[in-house]
């Protein structure tokens, strides 16, 4: 009952984060084509949309990451899981997804961290004049993202990477 809860949550969560992000894309290419027809074009700059699209792209990279890890489309290394017997594969997979669980939450709580230390700070963006917060909150954003990920991995016994056996 609790995986299929988890489960349901991780696929809306995810669904909207994949609209987020196209939607991000897409505000990104006609913020930079915006700039560049304004600086080539018009020959004026438009101060503000360098800082802006520098802050939609960290967003889009983060939660990319979080997207690529639902995905199972991260980078691995699996030649060595491949030749594991049955038992020792399924050891490897919760030993796995432990380890990458102790490292997303270390970048978690760091991130949080950062965020608060900002916050604090009042530091603010050159132009736009925003909380610098607003960049620096995509990494525990995405990293809670990718713990909640991770618990649904391993509720349901899912390995962290996808890859053919047989090969």
């Amino acid at each position: 009952m609790r995986a299929n809860i988890i489960s349901g949550i991780a696929e809306t969560i995810g669904k909207f984060v994949e609209s987020l992000v196209a939607l991000f894309m897409g505000l990104l290419l006609v913020v930079v084509a915006c700039n560049v027809f304004a600086r080539y074009i018009l020959k004026i700059g438009l101060t503000w949309a360098e800082e802006f699209s520098l802050l939609l792209f960290i967003w889009v990279v983060f939660l990319g990451a979080y997207l690529a890890m639902r995905k199972k489309a991260h980078l691995a290394l699996t030649f060595i899981i491949k030749r594991l017997p049955p038992n020792a594969f399924t050891i490897s997979r919760h030993i796995i997804l432990v380890l990458v669980m102790v490292f997303v939450l270390a970048v978690f709580v760091g991130g949080l961290e950062f965020v608060r230390r900002v916050v604090s700070l009042d530091q603010r963006t050159p132009l736009l004049r925003i909380s610098a917060a607003w960049a620096y909150a995509s990494i525990p954003v995405s990293m809670g993202l990718m713990l909640l990920e991770l618990m649904r991995m391993l509720i349901r016994g899912e390995h962290i990477v996808r890859f053919d056996i047989e090969n």
